[in-house]
C-alpha cells in the first residue's frame, strides 16, 4: 500500500536517480573526452561526431512520444496488469516497425553520402546505439517511480563506458572502437534493465497486431511532433548557426550551448521528468486534485529553474573556464545570454509537461511549440544580420520567451488558474516544503 510519506520518498529519490543518471551520461563522458580526444585526433573525433549526428536524427524519431505516452498510460491504468502488458508491448513493437524502417534509410545514406561511404564500419557500429533504445524502458521505472533502479544500470554502464574507452584507444586507428564500445554499452543496459523490469513488475509482453500499432501511433502523433520540435531546437540552432558563423564563432557557440544541455539534462529533466507521474497521478483521482498537487508543485520549479538559470548567468565564465578552457573565454558571454533561454525553456516545459498535457490539450501545445519554433529560426537569421553572433545567440532565449507568453495567454483566456500565490509565500512555500518532504518513520 503507497502512503503519502512513501510516494513523497518516492519522488525526492527519484529526481536524485535521475539526475545520477545524467551525471553519468555527460559528466563521465566529458572526463574522458581530454584522454580520447588527444589520442584519436581532431580529424577522426570529427568523422565519429558527424556520424553520431546522423544518428541521433534516427533515435529521435524511435524514441518520440513515446516516453510520456508510455509513463501516461502506465500511471492511468492503476495496477491493471493486462492494460500495462498492452502498453509496454505497444510501445516496444512499435519502436521495432520504427527501426526497421530507420534501417533501410540509413542504409540507404551510407551508400549514397560520401563521408558515411568512406566510414562504413564506424557508421554500422554507430548505428547499433538506436537498438538500445527500441528496448530501453527507462518510461516504464518513471511510471513505476522507481527511477532509482534504472539509474544504477545506467551509471555503471557509463562508467564501464568510460573504462573501457580508455583501456581500448591508444592510438589514432582505434577510433573505430569508440562508437562500439559505446553501442555496446548501451545496448547492454537497455537489455539488462528491460528483462529486470519485465520479472519485477510481471510485464508480459506479446506482438501487438496492426491494428493497435496504429492507435498507438495516432495516439503519440502530438506528443511526438511536440518531442521531435523540442529535441530539434538546439541542433537547428547550432546547425544553421553554423552556417553563418565563422569555425571560430561556431566553437564558441556551441561551448555555451553545451554547458545549457548539461544543466538541463542533469537537473531540469530529472526534475520534469519525475514530476510528470506524480502530477499525472493526481489528475487520474479527480480534476479538482490534480490541479492542487499543480499548484503546489509548481513553486519549486520555478526556484529550482530560476536559481540554476542564475547560477549559470553568474558564474559563466569560470564553468566556460573549467570545462572548456580559457581559450573559449568568448563563450562567456553567448553562454549568459543563454542563461535566460535556461530560465524559460525549462518553464515551458513545466507548462508543457505538467499542464498542458495532464489536461490533455496537446494539440494547443503543438501549436504554440510550432509558433515559437518558427520564431526562433526567423529571430536568428535576423538577429544575426544585426548583431552578429551575440544576436544569433539571443534567438533561442527570445524565442523560449513568446512561447512562454503565449502558454499563460492561452491559459488566462480559458479561465485555468496554475498560479496559487499563498504557495510562493515565503513561510507556505516552507511549509508545503515540509510535506513534500518523507517522514521519517
Amino acid at each position: 500500500m503507497n502512503t503519502p510519506a512513501g510516494n513523497k520518498r518516492k519522488i525526492l529519490t527519484n529526481i536524485l536517480s535521475l539526475s545520477l543518471l545524467q551525471i553519468g551520461n555527460f559528466v563521465l563522458p566529458m572526463i574522458t573526452l581530454p584522454l580520447v580526444s588527444r589520442i584519436i585526433g581532431p580529424g577522426n573525433y570529427g568523422v565519429i561526431n558527424y556520424i553520431f549526428a546522423y544518428v541521433y536524427y534516427f533515435v529521435l524519431f524511435i524514441n518520440a512520444g513515446f516516453d510520456l505516452y508510455g509513463v501516461r498510460h502506465i500511471v492511468a491504468a492503476k495496477g491493471d496488469q493486462s492494460a500495462i502488458d498492452s502498453v509496454v508491448s505497444r510501445i516496444l513493437v512499435a519502436k521495432t516497425y520504427i527501426l526497421a524502417v530507420c534501417t533501410l534509410v540509413f542504409t540507404v545514406l551510407v551508400f549514397q553520402v560520401p563521408q558515411l561511404s568512406a566510414e562504413k564500419l564506424v557508421s554500422i557500429f554507430a548505428y547499433l546505439y538506436c537498438i538500445g533504445w527500441v528496448i530501453n524502458p527507462s518510461w516504464v521505472y518513471h511510471a513505476k517511480q522507481e527511477t532509482k533502479k534504472f539509474a544504477v544500470f545506467s551509471f555503471f554502464s557509463k562508467l564501464f563506458f568510460s573504462i573501457a574507452i580508455v583501456i581500448s584507444i591508444q592510438e589514432r586507428s582505434d577510433y573505430v572502437y569508440h562508437p562500439l564500445i559505446t553501442s555496446l554499452a548501451h545496448v547492454a543496459v537497455s537489455w539488462i534493465s528491460l528483462r529486470y523490469a519485465l520479472r519485477r513488475y510481471g510485464i508480459r509482453v506479446s506482438w501487438a497486431g496492426a491494428r493497435s500499432i496504429g492507435e498507438t501511433f495516432r495516439d503519440i502523433r502530438h506528443i511526438s511532433f511536440v518531442e521531435l520540435i523540442r529535441n530539434q531546437a538546439h541542433l537547428t540552432n547550432i546547425i544553421i548557426a553554423g552556417t553563418m558563423l565563422s569555425i571560430r564563432d561556431t566553437g564558441y557557440y556551441t561551448a555555451a550551448l553545451r554547458i545549457v544541455i548539461i544543466v538541463q539534462s542533469i537537473i531540469a529533466m530529472p526534475l520534469n521528468t519525475v514530476l510528470f507521474p506524480y502530477v499525472g497521478e493526481a489528475f487520474t483521482g479527480s480534476h479538482e486534485n490534480g490541479m492542487d498537487r499543480l499548484r503546489k508543485t509548481l513553486p519549486y520549479v520555478f526556484a529550482i529553474t530560476f536559481g540554476m538559470s542564475l547560477c549559470v548567468l553568474l558564474f559563466a565564465e569560470p564553468l566556460i573556464a573549467f570545462v572548456f578552457g580559457h581559450e573559449f573565454g568568448a563563450a562567456t558571454g553567448l553562454l549568459r545570454i543563454f542563461a535566460f533561454g535556461l530560465f524559460f525553456s525549462n518553464m515551458n516545459t513545466a507548462l508543457g509537461q505538467h499542464v498542458m498535457l495532464n489536461l490533455r490539450l496537446d494539440a494547443v501545445y503543438i501549436r504554440i511549440m510550432v509558433t515559437g519554433f518558427a520564431a526562433n529560426i526567423g529571430l536568428l537569421f535576423w538577429l544575426h544580420h544585426l548583431y552578429g553572433m551575440e544576436g544569433a545567440a539571443a534567438a533561442w532565449p527570445i524565442a523560449e520567451l513568446c512561447i512562454f507568453l503565449l502558454n499563460v495567454a492561452f491559459l488566462q483566456r480559458k479561465g485555468i488558474r496554475i498560479v496559487e500565490p499563498e504557495y510562493y509565500k515565503p513561510r507556505q512555500f516552507y511549509l508545503n516544503a515540509l510535506k513534500l518532504m518523507p517522514s521519517k518513520r
